[in-house]
C-alpha cells in the first residue's frame, strides 16, 4: 500500500511538472508576442511609417499568441526557458505544500470514515432490501439509506446506558439483519424484558426459524432445560464408548463454578463449595445411571439430597455412647479409591468444625434456587432444548432467555445455559470432527453485565470466531465491564472488532471513546495591535478530538459513533425499529408442549443412593424395576433420611443453630461468615436476640457468640503471624 502510495505519488508531481511547464511555456510565448507587436508600433511612431492609431485600435491579446513561437528564440530556449521557471515555481508550491501538510498532521491526522471507504471495507445492504442480501454479518452502520454490515464476522461491544435506545436502535436492527438475509444466521438472546421476543418473533416465525423459549420470569410459559442433561450425555457418552471421564469433571466443576462463585468472600469459601457440589452432581449421575435412573437427575433432586443427608446427626451406638456423624461422609467413605466424586468430596471432608459448617452452609445458599424456587425446580427438571438437534436440522434457531429484571436469583440460570450452550457447540464440533459450525450462531445479550459472570468469557471470545460462533456484547459503561469481569475485561474489549457507542453517562468511558476515536489537527487565526490601526494576522494549528467526551454526551437518540478495525470511525444513525411498524407477539400466542410434575415425581429415590449391604442392591434393583419407590409416600413426602434409621437422631446443636440464624438472617450470616465479616456477625445476632427470641433459644444463642469469639482470635492471630 505505502509503495502503491509512492509510486502514485510520484506520477503527480511529474504530471504537474509538465502541466506547469506547457503553462509557463505559453505564457513565455505570450509575452514575447506582445512584446513583439509593441516593439513594431514603436517603430511605427518613430519612422512615421503606417497607421499608428490603427496599429493601436487593433492592439489585443491574441490567443494565438500562446503557441505562437517568438522569432527571437529557438523552441529549444523556449522550453529551458520554461522549464527553469517551471521547477523554481514548482520547489516554491511543494515546500509550501509540505510545510502546510507538517502542520496539519501535526496534532493529529485522524477523520471520519468516507462513504468511498464504507463502501470498500463493508457489505452495503439497501435498507428496504435485506431479503435481497446474500451475506449478513454484525451491524456496524446506517447510512445513505444502507446498512453496513462486517464482512468478517467479528465480534461487537456495544455500549449504551439505560435509556439510550440500544434496544430499539441497535439490538432488534441487529436481529433483523441477521433473520431477513439469504444466509439466515442463527440467534441466541439475552432478553431482560421480552421486548426483544415480542418485537422480532413475526420476523423469526416468518424467516422459518426453529423458536425457543427459555422464560425464566414466567416458569410455565417456556421449554425446560434441565442444565445437567449435557453433563449426563457426555457421561453416558464416555462410559459407553470406554472413555476417561475428564470431560465430564471438567463440565461439571465449570458449572458448579457458576453457581458458588462469589468474588467478594475469600477464596476458600466458594471453591470449597465448588469441590463439594461437583462431588455430590457426580455421585448422582453415576448412581443413576447404575440404577437408570438418569431421568430424575436434576438439580432439585441434587439439593433435596444435599439438604437431607448433608447435616451432622448424633447417633447412640449399642454401649449407650453419643456419637456424631455424617451421611455423606459414610456415603463417599464407601467409594472405590480413584473415585472422580470420592477426590472432589474431599476438599470438605478435610474441613472440620465451624469451617466445615460453613462450607455447608454456603453450599445451601448457593443452590437454594433450585430447591427452593418451584418454578426453576420445575424448569430445570427436564429437558426440551437439544442444541445438537437445533445446529444439524438444517433450520435457523433463535433462542429467547427471558429474564426476570426483579428476580436477579435466577440470573444464574441464563449465565449457565450461555456457557453449556457454548460447550454444547464445541463438542458437536469435536465429535463430528468439524472446525466450525455450518450456520453461524450469534450470542447477542443485551444488558451483558448484569447476567452472573460467564466462566473462561476472555477464552471463549477469543477462540469462538473461528468456530463460527460472535459474541454482541450491550454494556451500560466500561466501568460496568470492569466491575464484573476484572482483568478478564481487558482481553474481552481487545478481542470486539466493532465497538458501536450509543450513550453513556460514565465520564470514563465517554474520556475513552473520545481517546480511541483519535484527533485531527485545525488551523486558527489570531489577531495582534490596536483595533485603530492595522491588525497582524497570525496563523496556528492545534489538535482537536473528532468527539470531546462532551460532545458524546449530548448525542441525539438514534446517532451512534462506531470503530471498526482497521477503518477510520464512522458517524450513523440508526431508525428505532418500533417505527417500521412489523407487528408484535405476545408469549400467549405460543403453545408449549411441557407439563409441569409433582417435584415428588421429578426426585431421585434417595436409597439408591446410599451404600448397600450383602444383598440389598439386587432388592432395590428389583424394587425400582417395578416401582420407582416414590408412590409409596405421600405426594408431598420426602424419602426418609436413612435406609436404615438408627433408634435415635438428634441433628447436631451446632448445626441447628447455625440453621437458625441464617434462616432468622435470610442467609445473611452464612455470606459473613464467607467473607469473615465478624462485624457484621455481631450486627447479624445482636439483631437476632432482638427480633427471634422464639426461634432462637439462649443455648443456641451462646453457642453462636462463642462461634464469634473464636472467629476474632482466628483473625487475631493469623494478623500475627
Amino acid at each position: 500500500m505505502n509503495n502503491e502510495h509512492k509510486i502514485l505519488k510520484t506520477i503527480g508531481r511529474i504530471l504537474l511538472l509538465i502541466i506547469l511547464t506547457a503553462t509557463i511555456a505559453g505564457v513565455v510565448c505570450l509575452v514575447f508576442n506582445l512584446l513583439d507587436e509593441l516593439s513594431a508600433i514603436n517603430k511605427a511612431a518613430q519612422t512615421n511609417q503606417g497607421n499608428v492609431g490603427e496599429m493601436w485600435a487593433n492592439f489585443s491579446i491574441r490567443k494565438e499568441y500562446f503557441w505562437t513561437k517568438p522569432e527571437q528564440l529557438e523552441v529549444s530556449d523556449l522550453f529551458f526557458l520554461s522549464f527553469v521557471i517551471s521547477l523554481v515555481i514548482f520547489a516554491k508550491i511543494s515546500r509550501q505544500i509540505e510545510i502546510k501538510r507538517g502542520y496539519k498532521d501535526l496534532e493529529g491526522s485522524d477523520r471520519w470514515a468516507t462513504k468511498r471507504e464504507l463502501n470498500k471495507n463493508l457489505i452495503r445492504i439497501p435498507e428496504k432490501e435485506l431479503y435481497k442480501a446474500e451475506k449478513t454479518g454484525p451491524l456496524i452502520a446506517c447510512k445513505y439509506g444502507y446498512f453496513y454490515v462486517d464482512p468478517k464476522n467479528n465480534h461487537s461491544l456495544i455500549i449504551g446506558t439505560t435509556g439510550s435506545g440500544k434496544t430499539q436502535s441497535h439490538v432488534l436492527q441487529q436481529a433483523r439483519v441477521f433473520a431477513c438475509g439469504k444466509d439466515k444466521q442463527s440467534m441466541i438472546f439475552n432478553d431482560p424484558k421480552g421486548e426483544i421476543f415480542s418485537s422480532t418473533y413475526p420476523i423469526m416465525q416468518k424467516e422459518g426459524y426453529n423458536v425457543v423459549i427459555l422464560n425464566l420470569r414466567d416458569t410455565n410459559r417456556s421449554s425446560r432445560w434441565n442444565p445437567l442433561t449435557f453433563i449426563i450425555n457426555e457421561y453416558v457418552h464416555c462410559v459407553k464408548n470406554n472413555l476417561d471421564l475428564s470431560k465430564v469433571s471438567e463440565y461439571i466443576d465449570t458449572m458448579a463454578s457458576t453457581l458458588t462463585n462469589n468474588p467478594k468472600s475469600d477464596p476458600i469459601w466458594p471453591s470449597s463449595a465448588k469441590s463439594l457440589l461437583s462431588a455430590l452432581i457426580l455421585y448422582m449421575i453415576e448412581q443413576g445411571y447404575k440404577h437408570d435412573k438418569l431421568d430424575k437427575v436434576n438439580m432439585y433432586s441434587v439439593y433435596q439430597f444435599f439438604i437431607e443427608y448433608g447435616q451432622e446427626v448424633e447417633e447412640t451406638d449399642p454401649f449407650g455412647n453419643v456419637i456424631t456423624k455424617n451421611r455423606l461422609d459414610e456415603i463417599f467413605k464407601s467409594l472405590p479409591v480413584g473415585s472422580l466424586a470420592k477426590a472432589a468430596y474431599a476438599t470438605s471432608n478435610f474441613a472440620k468444625g465451624d469451617m466445615r459448617a460453613s462450607i455447608f452452609a454456603t453450599l445451601a445458599d448457593n443452590i437454594r434456587i433450585f430447591g427452593l424456587d418451584t418454578g426453576i425446580a420445575q424448569l430445570t427438571s427436564g429437558n426440551d432444548i437439544d442444541l445438537d438437534e437445533l445446529i444439524s436440522c438444517g433450520k435457523p434457531f433463535a433462542i429467547y432467555m427471558i429474564i426476570p429484571d426483579d428476580r436477579p436469583t435466577r440470573h444464574v440460570i441464563a449465565s449457565m445455559f450461555i456457557n453449556q450452550s457454548y460447550l454444547s457447540m464445541v463438542e458437536y464440533l469435536t465429535r463430528n470432527s468439524m472446525k466450525a459450525l455450518p450456520r453461524r450462531v450469534n450470542y447477542i445479550l443485551d444488558e451483558f453485565c448484569n447476567l452472573v459472570t460467564i466462566p473462561g468469557m476472555d477464552n471463549k471470545i477469543t477462540v469462538s470466531r473461528s468456530r463460527n460462533i460472535g459474541w454482541h456484547l450491550y454494556i451500560q459503561g466500561l466501568s460496568q465491564l470492569d466491575a464484573k469481569y476484572h482483568d478478564d475485561s481487558k482481553t474481552i474489549r481487545e478481542n470486539c472488532a466493532n465497538w458501536v457507542y450509543i450513550y453513556s453517562g460514565d465520564p470514563d468511558t465517554n474520556q475513552f471513546i473520545s481517546n480511541i476515536l483519535g484527533s485531527r489537527t485545525v488551523q486558527y487565526k489570531t489577531y495582534s495591535g490596536k483595533l485603530s490601526e492595522e491588525l497582524s494576522e497570525n496563523r496556528a494549528y492545534k489538535g482537536k478530538q473528532l468527539k470531546t467526551p462532551t460532545e458524546l454526551a449530548v448525542l441525539q437518540e438514534g446517532d451512534t459513533i462506531v470503530k471498526h478495525h482497521r477503518m477510520y470511525p464512522i458517524e450513523s444513525n440508526f431508525k428505532f425499529f418500533y417505527k417500521l411498524n412489523l407487528g408484535t407477539a405476545e408469549l400467549d400466542d405460543i403453545a408449549f408442549s411441557s407439563e409441569g410434575k409433582a417435584l415428588v415425581e421429578i426426585l431421585i429415590p434417595f436409597e439408591i443412593l446410599m451404600p448397600q449391604k450383602a444383598g440389598q442392591e439386587d432388592h432395590l434393583s428389583e424394587k425400582n424395576n417395578s416401582d420407582d419407590g416414590l408412590h409409596q409416600q405421600p405426594a408431598t413426602a420426602i424419602p426418609n433420611r436413612f435406609v436404615d434409621s438408627p433408634d435415635s437422631v438428634v441433628i447436631s446443636p451446632q448445626k441447628a443453630a447455625l440453621e437458625a440464624i441464617n434462616e432468622a438472617t435470610n442467609g445473611e450470616w452464612s455470606r459473613a461468615i464467607q467473607e469473615i465479616d465478624i462485624d457484621t456477625l455481631e450486627r447479624l445476632l445482636n439483631r437476632a436476640k432482638i427480633k427471634n427470641r422464639s426461634t432462637i433459644t439462649d443455648e443456641q444463642f451462646e453457642m453462636l457468640s462463642n462461634m464469634i469469639l473464636r472467629k476474632k482470635q482466628q483473625t487475631v492471630l493469623s494478623n500475627i503471624t
